[in-house]
């Protein structure tokens, strides 16, 4: 259904990504040089591209720069790019490029593209932002110009409670019916679950980093994970699925679904979901958010069967690589 988001809001990227159409050749920018950033300017790089560092990332970061004709011999920074240093899906790299609003359309941030594309070549397969971006927006557009393709179209649902919660109360009695689900399977909250165990499972679905899933865990942003809600699927002792809520407005959002390969496709997706929907119902929520691919049939009926709201459509890129 859902999958772990590497950075905040994508808001923000928007603005990043918002630049350089309809530009000329590169040469309309005469003495531009783009270079690995230096301390000084790896700093100044974190107010362009904070979603970058984090405290379980430190990316490489890539400066434009120009001279500067009010300061003789000295140049000053047009735009930067950084660039995640852990393979995502795909073997990919994460990537984002900002422009200062002044030195937009010139052709800047399709030159950070092409130069963090050149680096990145045989360090991994391809490239991508670092999360999905709004469709039919300038980043979409501004990604497109650039070469990336469309890997993944996401959709976002938000949904009464009530029919949401009979809908997959009703499949799971039916599973329970039909001697489906297997006696020895456990359901426990995630708090009472291994942290570490919970963490391996979900690098190992959603090709994520360790660092970021645990710092997750006692995060004080509002995405933290909801420890009391959250639900961890055992089997024979063995951490075998995670469905994990974070809470958006007061408004619970499946953020994280993983299963073991094994049982992917049948009961236990379902038990998941039902265990920590009623949780969130008697914890006071309302309403519910999720989002999955458009690829993810039995998710889109789901959303169907309980008339489910869209409220927004996201678009994942990547760019491959050659040699």
């Amino acid at each position: 259904m859902a999958w772990l988001p590497l950075t905040p809001s994508c808001g923000r990227m928007v603005n990043c990504f918002a630049m350089d159409l309809d530009i000329a050749s590169s040469s309309a920018i005469p003495g531009l040089v783009i270079r690995t950033a230096q301390d000084n300017e790896a700093r100044a790089c974190r107010m362009l591209l904070p979603e970058m560092f984090t405290a379980f990332q430190a990316p490489d970061v890539l400066v434009a720069t120009v001279a500067d004709p009010a300061r003789n011999g000295t140049s000053r920074i047009v735009g930067g790019a950084g660039v995640g240093t852990t393979l995502g899906p795909k073997r990919s790299l994460p990537t984002l490029v900002h422009v200062v609003p002044s030195w937009r359309r010139r052709g800047v941030g399709r030159n950070l593209i092409e130069a963090v594309a050149a680096r990145s070549c045989g360090r991994a397969d391809t490239i991508c932002p670092p999360r999905p971006v709004p469709a039919a927006s300038q980043a979409a557009l501004f990604l497109m110009a650039c070469g990336f393709d469309q890997w993944d179209r996401i959709i976002h649902f938000e949904v009464d409670g009530l029919p949401f919660y009979a809908d997959v109360l009703r499949v799971r009695r039916r599973l329970e019916q039909h001697g489906r689900i297997p006696p020895e399977m456990r359901i426990l909250r995630l708090r009472d679950a291994d942290p570490d165990a919970v963490t391996d499972l979900v690098c190992r679905c959603i090709e994520t980093s360790h660092q970021h899933v645990r710092a997750r865990f006692n995060s004080r942003a509002d995405d933290v994970y909801d420890l009391e809600n959250s639900v961890v699927l055992m089997m024979r002792d063995v951490v075998a699925g995670v469905l994990i809520y974070t809470w958006n407005g007061g408004i619970p959002m499946i953020e994280v679904r993983a299963v073991d390969p094994a049982l992917r496709g049948g009961w236990a997706n379902a038990v998941m979901l039902e265990e920590a929907t009623r949780n969130a119902k008697e914890a006071g929520a309302l309403r519910f958010r999720f989002f999955a691919s458009d690829k993810l049939n039995d998710t889109m009926s789901l959303a169907r069967r309980a008339n489910a709201e869209q409220m927004k459509v996201e678009l994942q890129f990547g760019r491959g690589l050659a040699g």
